[in-house]
């Protein structure tokens, strides 16, 4: 995977946000990798958590130039590691490349869930209008223990919960959520 934004990596791994058991790219490729994270959700580094699941990073390339020669000749294959140059060059001829390949099966999962919002997103929601909004303990609750899962046109879900109905974007944000019953509403005052 090459990222062309420059600041990959910049916020770290909050290891909360991953959608999915592991990485699912073989290497990655980027400008530059920070050394220190700077969001305060981060739980690990983006080197660290690369190296965790055994991933080749190479820092140091144009990735801006690279996308551009992407753009004019296709998809390429390659091979990123740490050896003789001769066997690199045979691992990438071997590399089948990714035309005829599905990949979307590899990535896909197996059997159909229900995504679950993350702890960040019912925050974002708690803390909307300056705290008068659903109680805490409604919106953990429909969330963990709908009622009803209604699959929304645009891709969102909307949970309808006992109390409440919390409404998560494909990502598992949180798009809106509101109270079925006033006791369900916290206000706090400024």
């Amino acid at each position: 995977m090459a990222f062309t934004y420059p600041h990959i990596g910049n916020y770290g791994v909050a290891l909360e946000d991953r959608e999915g058991d592991h990485p699912y790219c073989r290497a990655v490729v980027a400008r530059s990798l920070p050394v220190r994270p700077s969001n305060w959700r981060s739980e690990i580094d983006l080197e660290s958590y690369l190296t965790q699941h055994n991933l080749a990073c190479i820092i140091g390339v144009d990735t801006r130039r690279l996308t551009r020669h992407l753009r004019k000749t296709g998809s390429l294959t390659c091979a990123i590691g740490r050896g003789q140059e001769a066997s690199l060059l045979r691992a990438a001829k071997d590399e089948p490349g990714t035309l005829l390949q599905d990949l979307v099966k590899e990535v896909s999962i197996s059997e159909k869930y229900l995504y679950k919002s993350t702890k960040h997103g019912l925050e974002q929601a708690s803390y909307r209008d300056g705290g008068r909004s659903v109680s805490d303990a409604a919106m953990q609750d429909a969330v963990s223990n709908p009622v009803q899962v209604v699959p929304q046109a645009d891709g969102s879900y909307k949970y309808i919960g006992q109390n409440a109905v919390v409404v998560l974007n494909s990502d598992g944000k949180v798009i809106t959520t509101y109270a079925t019953h006033t006791a369900d509403v916290r206000v706090v005052m400024p």
